[in-house]
């Protein structure tokens, strides 16, 4: 399917993501 348009689902998805992500990233800065 060739859709461009990306649903606000899975804009959401990719977000959440991404801070999970981040929050991951900078939690294991902190750590050391």
């Amino acid at each position: 399917m060739g859709r461009k348009r990306h649903s606000a689902k899975e804009i959401v998805n990719k977000l959440r993501e991404a801070e999970v992500a981040a929050g991951r990233f900078s939690a294991a800065q902190h750590k050391y």
